[in-house]
């Protein structure tokens, strides 16, 4: 037995019509940009050039905006900007 779709009506002017259903379109998957989100205090220190010292400084201090995950700190990439942008 082959499988068929049903068929589906809609009235239109009192007129009963058959309607033939668009496919359903997948969304399309999410790119990600090729550019970092996240970078750990390591990789930051190297970016913006300072020791570990300085840089737990700013992060305790809010100068730099982090996220902490268990014991360990994340900087977003934007935070290093903004901070990089605000001349220090």
């Amino acid at each position: 037995m082959k499988n068929q779709a049903e068929k589906l009506y809609t009235i239109r002017n009192g007129q009963l019509i058959e309607v033939t259903p668009e496919p359903i379109k997948q969304p399309e998957p999410v790119k990600q940009s090729d550019s970092k989100k996240l970078y750990t205090v390591q990789e930051t220190m190297k970016i913006i050039g300072c020791g570990r010292s300085k840089l737990m400084q700013l992060l305790y201090e809010g100068k730099i905006k982090s996220i902490r995950l268990g014991v360990k700190w994340m900087i977003p990439s934007w935070a290093i900007d903004d901070f990089i942008n605000a001349g220090r």
